[in-house]
């Protein structure tokens, strides 16, 4: 009996050692500090403060010991974002 039909006909056989290279994992993405904020949460502060936002960011930022953690992200959020529209 012949193993391999190539064999019966007298071809030498094929030999196919390449081994396909593992696909690499894809990257993770890191998640951003601002991830999960509220949308108009900081606004909100402000306007409950009696300031605008962005006298309500220089006050968090200036002094940061007096506000919870959330407040200090929110503050450096509008920071780095503050006055850009959203592309729609």
């Amino acid at each position: 009996m012949y193993r391999y039909r190539n064999q019966r006909e007298g071809k030498p056989m094929k030999q196919n050692n390449k081994r396909k290279p593992k696909k690499s994992p894809a990257p993770k993405k890191e998640r951003s500090p601002f991830s999960n904020l509220k949308e108009g949460a900081f606004t909100t502060q402000a306007k409950r403060a009696g300031m605008s936002v962005k006298q309500m960011t220089k006050a968090v930022l200036d002094n940061p010991d007096k506000y919870t953690t959330t407040t200090v992200r929110r503050a450096q959020f509008a920071k780095n974002f503050g006055g850009k529209k959203k592309k729609k």
